[in-house]
């Protein structure tokens, strides 16, 4: 016999699982489409693939800036409204201190590999440019990071977990991310599996680390807009970049990513499995019996404190049994 209560948390699950990436999508697509409305009424032209071609790299940006805004602000709303809780996971404390340190280390993380093949000869410097290709390559960087770190960290990792624990969830989780890459021109079967097992469990451990979501944008952010506005260098299959840094890679395949780009190495997937090992061993192993977001009720809520939960590594059910 199911409990009311335990009823009315399996309900606002079941909301948060479809109507949040729902929301997410429909805002991704309206902030984008208002962009490209604003580029052809200020450009005098109605070619409505500018922005999306990235042909015009400030409003690129801009778009990306809006879009990351309006994705937070409805995630914030939205979980409040099903879950009735305290949105720790995008808590004001400790923001710009977590998004600054992931952006640092998804930057060095991306471009270890990088600067390993420009040692071994892999990568050939052709010039040095301070262009508009940056401003595309920060704004790729913002398009990519807080849409998917919403849906797949703050939704589907958080919500998996309850059932399969945490590291069926980061398995299962890691494996979509890969496969959302497949849209790309670039990415393929294998590509995206790579992407998969080194982006996937990296980004999904930055969030098991402190089960906030600040340190994982932060990654994500820090590791595109490397790639695209400092390298230069294809970002996720979808064709070269121009960065602050020209150049060419040249050699197998299973090195230099081929058409996927350097998130097709095997270098950047053993980077990326390395680090995420490191985040891994640092996540508290300590687990309540539940996530802790969603064993609270309205009348359970405090203050967020910024402090780190421990990640939840226990078999799913236990808690309704105690109640």
């Amino acid at each position: 016999m199911i409990m009311p209560q335990q009823s009315s948390k399996n309900s606002g699950l079941w909301q948060q699982a479809t109507l949040l990436p729902i929301a997410l999508v429909v805002i991704t697509l309206l902030v984008m489409n208002g962009g490209i409305a604003l580029d052809a009424a200020t450009s005098g032209t109605h070619d409505a693939t500018r922005v999306l071609l990235m042909d015009s790299p400030h409003w690129f940006l801009l778009t990306g800036l809006v879009l990351g805004a309006s994705e937070i602000l409805a995630y914030r709303f939205l979980v409040k409204l099903f879950a009735k809780r305290p949105v720790t996971e995008l808590g004001a404390t400790g923001c710009i201190k977590e998004t600054a340190l992931g952006i640092l280390v998804g930057s060095v993380l991306v471009s270890l590999p990088m600067l390993i093949l420009w040692a071994r000869g892999f990568w050939r410097f052709n010039s040095f440019a301070i262009n508009s290709g940056i401003l595309k390559g920060i704004g790729i960087g913002l398009i990519a990071c807080v849409f998917e770190e919403l849906l797949m960290r703050g939704v589907f990792l958080r919500l998996l977990e309850q059932k399969w624990g945490a590291p069926g969830a980061l398995v299962v989780t890691s494996l979509v991310f890969g496969a959302m890459h497949l849209s790309n021109p670039g990415v393929t079967w294998l590509g995206a599996l790579t992407i998969g097992v080194e982006a996937g469990f990296l980004l999904g451990t930055a969030y098991l680390w402190k089960r906030r979501l600040w340190f994982p944008i932060g990654l994500h952010f820090g590791w595109n807009a490397m790639q695209a506005a400092f390298w230069g260098v294809n970002v996720s299959g979808t064709g070269k970049q121009s960065g602050l840094l020209d150049g060419t890679l040249h050699g197998p395949t299973w090195l230099t990513g081929g058409s996927v780009g350097i998130e097709g190495s095997l270098l950047t997937a053993v980077i990326g499995l390395l680090a995420a090992g490191v985040i891994w061993k640092l996540t508290p192993r300590e687990a309540p019996e539940m996530a802790p977001h969603e064993a609270k009720t309205p009348t359970d809520e405090v203050p967020d404190t910024g402090e780190t939960p421990a990640i939840t590594a226990s078999k799913p059910g236990r808690q309704a049994q105690r109640d």
